[in-house]
């Protein structure tokens, strides 16, 4: 029987009571591991998933139908908090360190075991990984209620994991996640590590002898000589590093030994301060992860900006400057922030700015957003592989479906239906590759599948395009439908309003000489139109033009009681039954 959302509520409480740092997590409660992490991650495709911890915004996801007990959610919430938020507790260098040494001591007595659970749970991940899941099974032991000497874990921490000086043994382990426990009860340990994802943490400073990518690097203008003879030639006779023009930034070239210049790979735990105001405030959001072009806007306006862990278009980042007095301002990385109102306020420090601590920020935020970028392709690759698979085996919708006859239209060819009722339509890119998929429930939600990409994908609705014919562009499937049965031609669906001006600009590479005309979903109860001002957007971005439904009320259905329902095509087709503009 699941663990109730009022009982996995106390035991958090009581465990935030015995570790008052875990108060500083959100806890996110579902019912099972599908309201977490999508249909295609249920528990018979991929396994049970009592947990995660997401380092990057300091939440932990918990579903509650793989927990029976208080005593059980106990285990996952010690896994999780105590293992996986406590090794950030860490620096950097300090939690390679530690995963290093438990990878080193894999043989050893009792922590043999754990590695063979571990290895038998994950084998698809690397040896630093699963170090990291046997330093949190390893705190699932942990009583809670009983008080320990953190210093026997500062003790093996210096003799396995920086002298190196014997291996580690269980005795160790132990003694280093009861130093981490001990510093999460009395508040002396905080999260040092924020990787953008599993993958990230390990990049830069964990990175291999030879480098598979570029690698940004502080390199003051005093050492360029120094590092450019220290890193050497690479087997092709060209320079291992070199000078972005446009970042100005030296980079090491793949292919590069990262050995041979560890003095100039960015150093995380460099803290900005100094300097005029504008640059102080600058290397501040640089490091938040927020990516701001130029010097930051000090005039007192709010500033949305893209964060180093945003997908394309995406701007997940704020802030707010003033000059006026004393220079001070705030900002918000809402992939970081525990809620939408954890604001962190900056005042100017004044003194003399230490331009190599700027050279590294910029160099480690440029990094972490190349890393973030790769890791969203990785995972792009592999939620677009699962949608495909899953696509392939549903059965053609049901044209007697509650939400296609709600709306009037019979599906199209393409149109899959799930076991549980849901439509299922695909998204391709512009040469015709499936990309993801979207869930539309019997209800009406939508929902896209989980991590796969969206940008720049649609749907041609009815028909294939081509260069005669005009192009229409409507958001949704049920208003491409309409537009479609309303006037023969196919309509490209863009899946929301957000991704028309991306699909139009893709799609006016492919047929320039087209005309293209964008159909607004246009809702007359909202003050800001997101529809229609995406459709104006896209007009403007191919040289095309717009419309939207026309300004006198359509005749209302018998039983009607407003006309706050009529927001987009298909309604306006269905009930007022006139031509499409």
């Amino acid at each position: 029987m699941a663990l109730s959302y009022d009982d996995a509520e106390a035991v958090i409480d009581e465990f935030c009571k015995t570790y008052p740092q875990a108060l500083t997590i959100t806890y996110n409660l579902a019912l099972n591991q599908e309201e977490l992490y999508g249909p295609q991650n249920s528990v018979a495709l991929r396994g049970r998933i009592d947990g995660s911890y997401r380092a990057a915004s300091r939440r932990a996801d918990f579903a509650l139908a793989n927990c029976d007990s208080n005593q059980e959610f106990e285990r996952t919430l010690r896994h999780e908090i105590l293992g996986h938020y406590g090794i950030n507790t860490f620096s950097p260098a300090e939690k390679r360190a530690v995963l290093d040494g438990i990878v080193a001591g894999r043989n050893a007595p009792k922590l043999v075991e754990l590695w063979a659970q571990v290895d038998q749970l994950y084998p698809a991940l690397n040896d630093s990984r699963k170090a990291e899941e046997v330093f949190a099974f390893a705190c699932e032991n942990i009583e809670p209620q009983a008080r320990a000497d953190a210093t026997l874990g500062a003790q093996s921490f210096k003799e396995t994991c920086i002298d190196r000086s014997r291996p580690m043994q269980i005795s160790d382990l132990i003694n280093l996640t009861t130093m981490v426990a001990e510093g999460l009860h009395d508040r002396s340990r905080s999260q040092q590590n924020f990787p953008a994802s599993d993958n990230a943490q390990f990049k830069i400073e964990t990175a291999p002898r030879t480098s598979e990518y570029p690698v940004w690097l502080a390199v003051p203008p005093d050492d360029r000589d120094k590092a450019r003879l220290s890193a050497g030639r690479l087997s092709d006779g060209r320079a291992a590093i070199a000078w972005n023009k446009e970042e100005k930034l030296w980079f090491a070239r793949p292919g590069c030994d990262l050995d041979r210049i560890t003095d100039w790979l960015p150093d995380p735990s460099r803290r900005a301060g100094g300097g005029d105001a504008e640059s102080e405030f600058l290397d501040v959001l640089t490091q938040a992860g927020l990516v701001v072009k130029g010097m930051p806007v000090m005039d007192g306006s709010r500033q949305r900006v893209a964060t180093v862990d945003d997908k394309h278009g995406k701007k997940s980042g704020v802030y707010c400057g003033f000059l006026d007095r004393r220079p001070a301002g705030w900002f918000i990385n809402y992939h970081r922030a525990d809620s939408p109102k954890d604001v962190t306020n900056w005042a100017a420090t004044g003194g003399e700015s230490d331009p190599i601590t700027r050279l590294h920020i910029r160099a480690g935020a440029k990094q972490a957003q190349e890393d973030a970028a790769r890791d969203r392709a990785v995972t792009y690759a592999k939620q677009t592989l699962a949608a495909k698979r899953l696509y392939d085996r549903l059965p053609a919708a049901d044209p007697a479906h509650p939400y296609l006859v709600r709306k009037g239209i019979p599906p199209t060819p393409d149109i899959r239906q799930t076991r549980n009722g849901a439509l299922v339509v695909p998204f391709f890119n512009a040469s015709g590759t499936f990309k993801t998929l979207q869930y539309i429930p019997p209800e009406g939600e939508k929902f896209l599948f989980k991590d796969a990409p969206k940008q720049e994908h649609f749907l041609v609705v009815g028909g294939s395009l081509d260069p005669v014919n005009p192009i229409l562009y409507a958001e949704g499937y049920a208003t491409a439908r309409s537009l479609n049965l309303a006037t023969g031609l196919p309509v490209v669906m863009t899946i929301d309003a957000g991704n028309m001006v991306a699909v139009a600009k893709v799609l006016h590479q492919q047929y320039p000489d087209s005309r293209h005309l964008f159909m607004a979903d246009f809702d007359h109860a909202k003050d800001v139109n997101k529809g229609l001002i995406m459709a104006n957007e896209a007009a403007i971005a191919v040289g095309a033009r717009f419309c939207i439904q026309r300004s006198t009320t359509p005749k209302l259905p018998v039983g009607s009681r407003t006309s706050t329902t009529f927001t987009n095509h298909e309604d306006w087709t269905r009930c007022a039954n006139r031509p499409l503009p």
